[in-house]
């Protein structure tokens, strides 16, 4: 994509329109990745990057309560150090290490700048990612495409995210187009029977993220307690339905990309492996748009500013939400099935 100049102000042309998060590519690191490597003509799809990452098969629950970042692609299992595994890339971090530290600042805004002045988006990385595409004055003001953009268009942001990344091309060695897809379907399985990953890497935090059919188990355990929902005082009944909203959304985007990622591996693989991916993807599809979408997301899992007035996220609510996670965790245990299938077909 063209890099143009409008005064002192430099950006990539043609992102304006792209878009992840508020219902759509939910995953805001694999969101900003696609959009990243359009515009470095790279057509790595956000369902592609979904597979390939994990993140289209993974589910996490923090542990204690639903935290909002369990489902966020570098918590708990590292979906983007996954991918980039699988991929002709490398992460550079342009830092700085700390926002208060002015010198680092400075060093990682020059940076910002000579890539975007070789046409490359860079990674704004706090809670969720938005993309840097542009500078003005020097740097000291960013242009970004943001996470849940509404609208199209750049804006500007003078602020210092936790960290910038960019991608840079490495050379090394990857498996074949077969052996990558049979990896991440491996992977598949491997999320889904896992115990759980500790938060930040680090063990013995007394927190940690419950994974797979735990994480099933845990996310309906904590929204059948009634007597302790009951006992929520308002900010932690906020955090708790914040939390499970988004990651009820980002569950449903999650399985969608998931059946197109079990299409794309089907014809790859072929022979008898096509035929159980051809299921596991109807059995995904099934998953997010006549299951988890049966009834409206926002109505069955709203989030707290949804709420129509003098009306609050009850008990009935919750317990459609039960019902239908419930099944949603049947659902997966036969997509898998058809994945262990596809993947002992096409064993030596």
């Amino acid at each position: 994509m063209p890099v143009k100049r409008d005064g002192n102000t430099v950006y990539i042309d043609g992102l304006q329109h792209e878009r992840w998060g508020a219902g759509i590519n939910e995953n805001s690191v694999m969101g900003s990745m696609a959009a990243a490597f359009k515009a470095m003509g790279r057509d790595y799809s956000y369902e592609y990057l979904m597979g390939i990452s994990g993140a289209a098969f993974r589910i996490q629950i923090s542990r204690p309560g639903i935290c909002p970042s369990s489902p966020h692609a570098v918590c708990g299992f590292d979906c983007a150090a996954a991918a980039i595994k699988l991929l002709p890339y490398r992460f550079a971090e342009l830092g700085p290490k700390k926002a208060d530290d002015a010198e680092a600042v400075a060093s990682a805004r020059d940076a910002v700048v000579g890539y975007i002045d070789r046409g490359v988006p860079v990674f704004f990385s706090s809670e969720e990612n938005s993309l840097v595409v542009g500078y003005s004055d020097g740097g000291r003001s960013l242009l970004l495409r943001k996470y849940c953009a509404g609208e199209p268009g750049y804006v500007a942001e003078g602020g210092v995210p936790w960290g910038f990344l960019a991608l840079v091309p490495d050379e090394k060695t990857l498996p074949s187009v077969r052996d990558m897809y049979i990896t991440a379907l491996r992977r598949a399985r491997e999320l889904a029977e896992a115990d759980g990953f500790p938060v930040g890497g680090q063990e013995g935090q007394g927190t940690y993220y419950a994974a797979g059919w735990k994480a099933y188990d845990a996310w309906i355990a904590d929204l059948s307690d009634e007597r302790a929902i009951g006992g929520y005082d308002k900010d932690r009944l906020f955090q708790f339905q914040l939390g499970n909203g988004h990651c009820y959304y980002c569950l449903l985007d999650a399985r969608a990309s998931a059946a197109k990622f079990c299409g794309m591996a089907a014809e790859v693989l072929g022979g008898k492996a096509a035929g159980h991916l051809a299921i596991a993807a109807r059995i995904y599809e099934d998953l997010a748009s006549k299951n988890l979408s049966a009834t409206c997301p926002t109505d069955l899992a709203p989030m707290p500013w949804m709420m129509k007035e003098g009306k609050g996220w009850d008990a009935r609510m919750r317990a459609a939400q039960v019902a239908t996670l419930t099944k949603a965790r049947d659902q997966d245990r036969k997509a898998l099935a058809e994945i262990e299938a596809a993947l002992a077909s096409t064993a030596p």
